[in-house]
């Protein structure tokens, strides 16, 4: 029979691990993703942000004041893997708490045309998104640089590009490809400003810029798949990463790409890039047509894990789910349905020197 894990509360989630640990932490609350990853000997990475709305801090810098630490003097590396609203806000609030810490984006951020399409977003009035968050980030950190205060450096990823390495771990940034840089800027182009501002709002597609990480913990390994997809071209998404397989150790632990989507996922990244049964941990998200994980999603990513955790549970209540007559009202009255954000979800990892894993739920996370 199989044994399913208890979720306790996040105040619990309060001691630190030890040096020679390895800790993966992934929150999410059904609109946003949080990794805060600790890389041996007090060194901490986070990788994308989202704002807890109970405290109105980025749930890292939360979790990170939960275990007694200073965000300043122990976060070295901010991560932002791509530029959707669920993975960026608060992504500001990160650098002002860790000014020294080095700070990691994806390749295209240091190309004109994503520049011009940033600059021009910061003229606009409408509700805020990810890329006015990263508009704001880069202004900061340009601001930083030219006043050579607080000792920021900003990094540009492609695939194989080192985030960092110690006595302990190494990771390596798996994409983007130089493939999947050149397509995406392409896409970008209708985007560009012709005039005051954008020609309309940035689509939340593709997710080709979506940044990969490969943490390495010998004798273990972690995937970190962010939002990216499949394409059907082997130079661009993960059949590019794919092509990396050999010349980095499979990961034993999958953070699951795109809340477990289909269009993120291929067999041979569990062939080629994972252990045979890795545990897979993921978020839900809850704000779309279609939330996910789905059920089949669900399914799939049971066939091929030995666990699933999940940040939140992935229950949506949908007006397809309603009576007819429910349906007929909701038509009627021009209101729509939309599953609200759920609480905070903390899935937490803790793997030792011998590689054997401590598994903990907090909040809303749930074992599926």
């Amino acid at each position: 029979m199989t044994s399913y894990l208890a979720s306790r509360p996040l105040s619990e989630a309060a001691s630190p691990p030890r040096p020679e640990e390895l800790e993966i932490s992934l929150f999410g609350k059904g609109v946003g993703e949080s990794l805060v990853v600790h890389l041996g000997d007090g060194d901490w990475m986070v990788v994308d942000s989202f704002v807890d709305r109970q405290t109105g801090r980025p749930v890292a810098l939360d979790y990170l004041t939960r275990l007694g630490l200073s965000p300043e003097k122990v976060l070295r590396h901010i991560v932002i893997s791509h530029w959707h609203d669920d993975h960026t806000s608060g992504a500001s609030a990160l650098l002002d708490n860790a000014p020294a810490a080095q700070v990691f984006l994806s390749a295209a951020f240091n190309k004109k045309e994503v520049r011009k399409l940033l600059a021009a977003s910061e003229c606009r009035t409408v509700t805020p998104t990810g890329v006015d968050e990263m508009a704001l980030l880069l202004r900061n950190l340009l601001a930083r640089k030219r006043a050579n205060s607080g000792g920021v450096q900003l990094n540009y990823l492609l695939a194989k590009t080192l985030v960092h390495k110690s006595s302990r771990s190494e990771v390596f940034a798996l994409s983007p490809s130089s493939g999947t840089l050149t397509r995406a800027l392409a896409e970008i182009v209708p985007f560009l400003p012709v005039g005051g501002g954008p020609k309309r709002r940035v689509s939340h597609e593709p997710n080709d810029l979506s940044v990969v990480l490969h943490v390495a913990f010998p004798p273990v390994a972690v995937l970190l798949g962010a939002d990216l997809e499949v394409r059907t071209d082997s130079s661009t998404g993960w059949l590019a990463v794919v092509g990396l397989a050999g010349k980095f150790c499979k990961s034993g632990t999958f953070k699951v790409a795109h809340h477990g989507s289909p269009n993120a996922d291929h067999p041979q990244i569990w062939n080629e890039l994972l252990t045979p049964s890795p545990v897979a941990i993921l978020t839900p998200f809850l704000a779309g047509r279609k939330p996910l994980p789905s059920h089949e999603d669900l399914l799939r990513l049971k066939s091929t894990s030995i666990r699933v955790l999940c940040a939140g549970s992935p229950a949506p209540a949908k007006s397809r789910d309603l009576a007819p007559e429910a349906q007929k009202m909701v038509r009627a009255s021009g209101a729509s349905i939309r599953q609200s954000e759920g609480a905070v979800g903390h899935v937490r990892l803790r793997i030792d020197g011998s590689g054997r894993t401590m598994v903990d739920l907090f909040g809303a996370a749930v074992e599926l």
